[in-house]
């Protein structure tokens, strides 16, 4: 459908202003093959064609502005906005002759506004048309059902009203809220015959709030599919989580499968993928996880969680970015994939070390550590895999502690599979061997006997930028005596004194913050460097 040419045309002027706007677009489209699609495409310009000709509509009072599966038919005068719904009507009653071919046989469905459109300069053609009439005409469409016109009511104020009621059959007008929240008042309009009836529109009117539940259903079953295919087991399950809140239970079980390492995966059209958590759970376990699960939607500058607040919650980052902000380091980007604030789900009552900031809109998912607390309960063998991977993760924080390992994490390059250590708890009453073992204590607390047979408690801060050492060792000497008493259960990574010493010898840096640490020791209990016998004679006692 060629272009008009109006810039030396006097009496046909540059569109601007109010016009009426006929959108038409094919139904299930993009469910044809390609040579379908073109064969469609022609068909649908070829009656668009002999509908404006067979209202006496010339080249030179519309412009087209196709649109993938359709287009948009603007009317440049008075008289032919008038008649822009008698294209409609010819357009579908051109379609529904009987179909010779495969070409012949698909639907449209179509909408009529009057709004504001500006004609402008275009990339490739001469011009185009732009402006809020068209993307308003395009919201309309979007809610239009297949064989049916939709006609916004400025169109019928502005252009139907005076005409003969005979001539169409126009239903009650009622309100749609659309893209970003424009709302428009629209009517359904037919001929006899043509379009969608008035009482099939009355039928199909809310069908939208059906259609609405399975197109989302559909669309997260397809977002599950998309991040498994994608590596991202995280997102799999934000998407699940959504999904169980339509009814899609079944396909979260075949998630929670294709997650799992504890049953064979089901024939799925998607890979399985693996997480070090949830992976390591039985299918119903990690169901009952993602049931519990909170999904949190931030905004920019908003505080996930807050420094020095009680470690009540977990987090998974799922979209958007965020910083984690830890007093006296530079800001670390919030790593997607990784779950944060999980260690209380094995140490009670710690205290968050870190502010965790969202730097733009996102979300993550939030699960309480009492529900899956409760959770592991139920499942003692889950129970002592996730622990065992909390305990590694508690370690991990130890050694990269920069008040009692400084530069290790940089000199080890992060791996520490190389250094001994365990992290135990002690219940109250327990002894602690403080002849051949350092405990870094993360909660709880213990009594030693110091050197010179002085009492001393020592406390763990609950936060791992305040942790506390029961069996100090360095060069100055080994301040805390021979045993500790645990008087509260107690969260401890315990160390071997000669990892402990050949970490001193091998890094001065280290060295220096262990001999900090008795003298800090010494300044608690009392005692002077000078009063304490040496580590080689400390430790032949």
């Amino acid at each position: 459908m060629s272009k008009p040419a109006i810039e030396n045309d006097p009496n046909i002027s540059t569109v601007k202003g109010q016009h009426a706007i006929l959108g038409v677009d094919i139904v299930s489209f993009s469910t044809l093959q390609d040579e379908e699609q073109l064969a469609v495409i022609k068909k649908l310009m070829l009656l668009i064609r002999e509908a404006l000709a067979y209202n006496g509509i010339s080249d030179d009072v519309y412009r087209w502005s196709p649109a993938g599966d359709g287009g948009y038919l603007t009317f440049v005068t008075d008289d032919s906005c008038r008649s822009a719904v008698d294209v409609a009507f010819s357009i579908f009653e051109k379609l529904s002759f009987p179909a010779r071919n495969v070409s012949d046989r698909f639907s449209i469905r179509a909408a009529l506004h009057a709004g504001i459109v500006t004609e402008d300069d275009d990339m490739v053609r001469d011009t185009n048309i732009w402006g809020i009439g068209i993307n308003t005409t395009a919201r309309i469409l979007s809610i239009s059902k297949p064989s049916q016109l939709l006609v916004s009511t400025q169109y019928f104020d502005a252009y139907m009203k005076d005409q003969s009621e005979g001539e169409f059959s126009i239903g009650k007008s009622y309100w749609r809220t659309v893209k970003h929240g424009v709302r428009v008042e629209v009517m359904n309009v037919s001929r006899t015959g043509v379009c969608l009836g008035e009482d099939e529109a009355i039928d199909k009117q809310w069908s939208h709030i059906g259609n609405l539940w399975h197109k989302t259903a559909e669309e997260y079953e397809f977002l599950i599919g998309d991040a498994m295919r994608s590596a991202e087991p995280i997102a799999a399950i934000a998407a699940a989580k959504f999904l169980l809140a339509l009814g899609g239970q079944d396909r979260v079980r075949e998630l929670c499968k294709m997650l799992s390492r504890h049953e064979p995966n089901p024939e799925c059209d998607y890979p399985h993928q693996s997480h070090e958590l949830f992976s390591s759970m039985p299918a119903d376990v990690l169901f009952g996880v993602i049931e519990r699960m909170h999904p949190r939607f931030v905004g920019p500058g908003e505080i996930i969680c807050h420094d020095g607040l009680p470690a009540e919650t977990c987090f998974l980052p799922v979209a958007g970015s965020a910083t984690i902000e830890v007093a006296g380091r530079e800001p670390t980007s919030f790593e997607k994939g990784t779950m944060y604030g999980e260690l209380s789900l094995w140490v009670p009552n710690l205290i968050r070390t870190a502010t965790i900031r969202a730097t733009d809109t996102g979300f993550v998912l939030e699960l309480e550590h009492q529900d899956f607390c409760r959770i592991l309960q139920e499942h003692s063998g889950v129970a002592d895999v996730v622990n065992g991977l909390i305990k590694m993760k508690i370690i991990d924080y130890v050694w990269r502690t920069p008040e009692i390992f400084p530069g290790l994490a940089t000199e080890q390059d992060g791996d520490f599979s190389n250094l001994s250590a365990q992290c135990e708890k002690f219940k109250a009453g327990e002894a602690l061997d403080l002849l051949s073992f350092a405990y870094v204590l993360l909660t709880g607390r213990v009594q030693v006997r110091t050197f010179n047979d002085k009492v001393h408690e020592i406390i763990g801060g609950r936060r791992f930028d305040r942790l506390a050492v029961a069996g100090i060792v360095c060069a100055i000497g080994m301040p805390d005596g021979s045993t500790a008493e645990v008087l509260e259960e107690t969260v401890a990574v315990k160390i071997r004194h000669d990892v402990l010493i050949e970490l001193q010898k091998k890094y001065p840096i280290i060295e220096k913050a262990w001999n900090a640490l008795c003298g800090q020791r010494l300044s608690e209990i009392g005692f002077s460097l000078g009063s304490m016998p040496p580590l080689a004679a400390r430790a032949s006692q």
